[in-house]
């Protein structure tokens, strides 16, 4: 089953509505494919946009995670899927950052250079207090490996 993340469903569809969103969430869970947990932590990505943005995750305490997302690549999407099927293990008091690179290039970049890491897409970036303190990409993204971090 496709699931139809909020920020997906107002690209194709601006007029989509929280309503449709508890719609699509009560289908889920009747058919016992997910969680509560599990679709809650669907509709949790924060758009990354702006360079103020990216000064917030640096001074942050605590941890947030960046995805860095090619949405011209099957391979970023695939991962991203993956991520988001497991991310319940997730604290929910992790931020999780969404970033189009594709649209936002000048901030993709101005991540590689604040946090001292090479650009990849797709990849993720746990920033624990203005510190990128696990940096993966590709196949090797993973939602556990993130969650054991955090719980270190």
């Amino acid at each position: 089953m496709d699931l139809i993340l909020k920020e997906d469903a107002e690209e194709t569809n601006p007029t989509i509505s929280n309503l449709h969103i508890q719609v699509i969430c009560r289908t889920l869970l009747s058919c016992n494919c997910y969680s509560v947990n599990h679709i809650i932590n669907i509709m949790t990505w924060v758009n990354l946009t702006s360079m103020e943005q990216l000064d917030e995750i640096k001074n942050a305490s605590g941890f947030s995670l960046i995805f860095k997302h090619s949405t011209r690549c099957s391979i970023s999407l695939m991962a991203k899927k993956n991520f988001e099927f497991d991310w319940d293990v997730i604290p929910s008091e992790t931020k999780l950052y969404f970033l189009d690179l594709i649209s936002y290039r000048d901030i993709s970049n101005q991540i590689a250079e604040v946090f001292q890491v090479a650009h990849q897409s797709p990849q993720i970036l746990l920033i624990k207090n203005g510190d990128c303190v696990l940096e993966a990409s590709h196949s090797d993204i993973s939602a556990d490996e993130v969650a054991e971090v955090i719980a270190a």
